[in-house]
């Protein structure tokens, strides 16, 4: 029986032509890979650097510094055209995108330049594959913040003819206005599930350069293990609290669809990676109630400390009315009768520190305020069927006792899905391989 499926190729899955030939293959091996989407290219090493970031240079330069810019990029697709055996203009390509920099008749002038590299690496791997090239700004629609708008998009898509088969820049769509408009940075995960959603893919391939998802971060644990199953939900929980294998917005365009999300490694093919699936009844039976662990450094602890507190209405209210305001996502809300900490990622507040402090005196007149930054660690352990086990927190934090590792914060929601622990930063490393080798989560 056909299916759908949808193909994303990341940055490292395309950063040269050998790279490129193995998607390739991967593509035409598949007849049901009908439509595919593309990051611009990668690092071709560690001391690199991606297309993306050579185009955001081009912008920040001018005259010949930005002409050198450009050059290079020009050089790395006619490095990947020749590497494939695909003729392509990229001297013409070029010299349309310079014509539009330079002059200025148009909107969004950043966000056209940057998105350059996935609009020239679709063209290539379209010409490539000979399927039909189709710009996301035909159909993807985006708010001027850069929010994608479902709504929107189904109306633009409902009126162009889908093709059987097309390749389709990521990371970028068309503002209301009609201006081209970006996403996040990685944000063609996102394009490749806004694609699934519209064409009803059965999968969602997101080929990366590792085997799936791993229990732990590799850089700190040693031979953590593969996530093989795992729910939307629990993904959603690690890739917003700390791990990079998905962009954790990649998840909210397929809400309410069957579609099961693959991430898998172009490098290894043969590997099944990890499935991602839409419900907690396709999870294997008897498996590990915690599916992994995820975790940052570098947050900020602001205290707020008032006699009385706790009998002032709308004290709170107050509180985080000013962090809203200054567009401040708080993390955690521990607190006391006369005494109510907050706690949130410290790049939030590094510009505007003294206005917030300043607000969040005038509004909730404390007694005391005391910032203590980039001091603390958050550690979420992630399981969806961690609910139907008893005693995971309290086995938790007797690993964490038994290393000296000082849990300054514990927070778990009603869904009972994840349990979230604020270590010292000094304590980082350690409590996350003391909890991955508690929790079963390595290969050792």
């Amino acid at each position: 029986m056909s299916r759908i499926v949808v193909a994303k190729f990341g940055g490292s899955s395309l950063a040269s032509g050998k790279e490129v030939q193995r998607a390739l293959s991967i593509i035409r091996e598949e007849p049901d890979r009908r439509y595919i989407v593309v990051s611009a290219p990668g690092r071709l090493s560690k001391d690199d650097v991606k297309v993306t970031d050579l185009l955001i240079k081009a912008h920040a330069a001018s005259g010949r510094a930005r002409a050198q810019a450009l050059k290079e990029v020009g050089n790395r697709f006619t490095s990947i055209a020749a590497e494939v055996g695909v003729p392509f203009d990229t001297k013409s390509y070029l010299e349309k995108i310079e014509q539009r920099i330079n002059s200025n008749l148009f909107r969004n002038q950043y966000d056209f330049l940057v998105s350059r590299g996935e609009y020239l690496m679709g063209r290539l791997l379209a010409d490539a594959l000979g399927y039909e090239f189709l710009d996301p700004m035909r159909f993807i629609r985006l708010t001027q913040d850069g929010t994608f708008s479902l709504k929107a998009t189904q109306s633009a898509f409902a009126r162009i003819t889908f093709p059987e088969r097309a390749v389709i820049p990521g990371f970028y769509g068309a503002s209301s206005s009609g201006w081209i408009k970006t996403f996040p940075r990685n944000g063609s995960d996102i394009s490749g599930a806004i694609v699934a959603r519209l064409v009803n893919a059965d999968i969602y391939e997101n080929w990366t350069d590792t085997d799936g998802v791993c229990a732990a971060d590799p850089r700190l644990v040693p031979f953590p293990k593969r996530i093989e199953v795992m729910t939307r939900q629990e993904m959603a929980e690690l890739a917003y609290r700390g791990a990079s294998v998905l962009h954790g917005a990649a998840l909210a365009p397929l809400k309410d669809r069957g579609t099961v999300i693959n991430i898998r490694n172009s490098r290894n093919p043969m590997h099944p990676g990890t499935q991602v699936v839409p419900e907690t009844r396709e999870l294997p039976r008897n498996r590990n109630p915690v599916v992994g662990i995820a975790g940052k450094k570098d947050f900020s602890v602001l205290t707020v400390t008032k006699q009385g507190m706790s009998e002032e209405v709308g004290f709170l209210g107050k509180l985080f009315t000013v962090f809203g305001t200054y567009n401040v996502n708080i993390t955690s809300t521990p607190g006391g009768i006369e005494g109510q900490t907050a706690i949130f990622e410290d790049d939030q507040i590094q510009p505007i520190k003294d206005q917030l402090l300043a607000a969040i005196t005038r509004v909730t007149k404390p007694d005391s305020l005391e910032l203590e930054r980039r001091s603390l660690a958050f550690i979420c352990i992630v399981g969806e069927t961690m609910k139907h086990r008893h005693g995971i927190a309290a086995k938790a934090l007797k690993a964490l006792s038994s290393k000296d590792v000082n849990v300054r914060v514990i927070d778990q929601g009603a869904s009972e899905i994840s349990i979230m622990i604020g270590v010292d930063n000094a304590d980082y490393e350690k409590a996350i391989q003391q909890l991955s080798v508690t929790f079963k989560l390595t290969e050792t």
